[in-house]
């Protein structure tokens, strides 16, 4: 257990070295799940904050707890976003009106993309293994949350 407040909307950026299983819960929000090593970044999305995080570990690991402004950041009209394994991504000035884009995935695990706004989310890919496919993002998207076990892409049309 590790004590730490953590809001919603809150990024927690995570290291772990280990073989076995790794879990990390908050509030008993489910954070990440893996079996082996782990490097991510990933985003509390309770409705309360999180006094305490329970962790599952049989190595080393760190979290770091930062509000999204924290995230790496993104804008569409400098091209494709990549990124390998789990990420919080920040579109600083939103998406200004509806676009369409290639999301793409190589890994075997489960791959995961939510949109973000201020008022909803919207499930854009929930996939096992490869994905290739375009997909509307609304206007106002404001974070990309990604999960994914392999390396990633996300370009505008």
């Amino acid at each position: 257990m590790i004590d730490a407040t953590v809001e919603p909307a809150d990024i927690l950026v995570i290291h772990y070295t280990g073989g076995s299983n790794f879990v990390v819960k908050a509030a008993n929000e489910l954070l990440v799940n893996t079996i082996g090593s782990y490097d991510g970044t990933v985003l509390y999305a309770g409705n309360d904050p999180a006094s305490s995080m329970e962790v599952t570990a049989s190595g080393p690991w760190t979290i770091s707890v930062k509000p999204v402004s924290g995230a790496r950041t993104w804008a569409p009209v400098f091209g494709p976003l990549t990124g390998h394994g789990d990420d919080v991504v920040l579109i600083p000035d939103g998406v200004d009106s509806a676009m369409t884009v290639d999301i793409t995935n190589t890994g075997q695990g489960n791959f995961a993309v939510w949109a973000w706004s201020d008022s909803n989310r919207d499930l854009l890919v929930n996939e096992i293994g490869n994905y290739s496919g375009g997909k509307r993002v609304a206007s106002g998207t404001l974070v990309f949350e990604i999960t994914s076990e392999g390396d990633w892409s996300i370009a505008p049309r």
